[in-house]
């Protein structure tokens, strides 16, 4: 099958691209950093050079594919208005080039977030058929992007997925809080709230069950390794990983909010979002617990790493790669 994906030299990108390569299929990626190439060395993989910008290179890259897989995006942005002109812009012109495309390709896969849905009162599980209620600025231009996508639903089968936390190796993220246990701490953040969480090689099998099994209309999907888990146990985790003792530093509600409004004022100064925006650190203190129950029933998607053994396998890269 051929598949082209935006988005596939970053990291959840990447893994995607090595498993779908790994069952055969012929993959095409978008690709505006010729450095990042490297990272697919030895692996049948070819390159539409540009970016999300260029009419002509989205062309290119949906030329003769059956399926476009739509990763590339914002997730950190200075401005509401700057995450739409990314996550929907790119959206839409993406979707332009399929559709002007003769034939045009047999399903498009949009990766959304578990953030396009909003938190999950009480810790419940949201399923997808929720009322969507997204409060971050990435998590509304998240579920705009869905609704463009719906809309051609009709001429091109559209899969969404709407994975919640991700971690692995090469995110680097995550990377900071595996960094800050090594060195013997672990912030607790109080009240204890539930998240799910995802192994990134789980979300790229489940992937390829996606690709393989066209779909009419649109469906969408969460996807999850199975139980959820407090900041408090996901960092035992990877203390345990790292063969750690830690230090717990409980940081009580009043202090997220603190930490939150400084946020939002260095990017009101500087125009720029690290790592932690405003609202992502006010959603910290939310639960983010989602069900996979939908997708283990369509997809016959069933996580082969429970997340123990994704944190131990993310641990050992790390330590590899000297990132820790």
């Amino acid at each position: 099958m051929k598949i082209a994906i935006t988005g596939g030299t970053g990291f959840i990108g990447s893994h995607i691209v090595e498993a779908l390569a790994a069952r055969g299929h012929e993959v095409t990626c978008l690709a505006r950093n010729p450095e990042k190439e490297k990272i697919f060395a030895g692996l049948p993989v070819r390159f539409v050079h540009g970016t999300m910008d260029s009419t002509e290179a989205l062309s290119r890259l949906v030329k003769r594919q059956d399926v476009v897989i739509h990763l590339a995006g914002l997730t950190k942005a200075g401005s509401f208005e700057e995450y739409v002109r990314a996550n929907v812009g790119g959206t839409e012109k993406l979707l332009e080039a399929m559709r002007t495309s003769s034939p045009a390709p047999r399903q498009f896969v949009l990766f959304s977030s578990a953030e396009a849905m909003g938190p999950s009162p009480g810790g419940a599980p949201l399923t997808e058929d929720a009322e969507p209620k997204p409060f971050t600025a990435y998590g509304k231009s998240k579920m705009m992007a869905e609704q463009c996508a719906e809309r051609v639903s009709g001429e091109i089968p559209v899969t969404i997925i709407r994975p919640p936390a991700v971690y692995g190796p090469r995110d680097k993220d995550v990377a900071i809080l595996f960094r800050l246990l090594s060195r013997g701490f672990q912030p607790v953040v109080r009240p204890l709230p539930s998240f799910s969480v995802l192994y990134v090689k789980n979300l790229a099998a489940a992937i390829c069950q996606v690709v393989e099994g066209v779909r009419a209309g649109v469906r969408s999907y969460f996807l999850t390794d199975g139980k959820p888990c407090s900041w408090l146990e996901f960092g035992c985790l990877i203390a345990r990983a790292l063969g750690k003792k830690t230090l717990r530093l409980v940081v009580p509600r009043a202090v997220i909010h603190a930490i939150a409004g400084a946020a939002g004022f260095l990017t009101a100064i500087t125009g720029k979002s690290g790592i932690l925006s405003k609202d992502k650190i006010e959603a910290l203190i939310g639960s983010w617990v989602v069900s996979d129950e939908r997708a283990r029933r369509e997809l016959g998607y069933s996580p082969t790493y429970s997340t123990e053994q994704g944190i131990t396998e993310t641990a050992e890269w790390y330590r590899e790669s000297g990132w820790l």
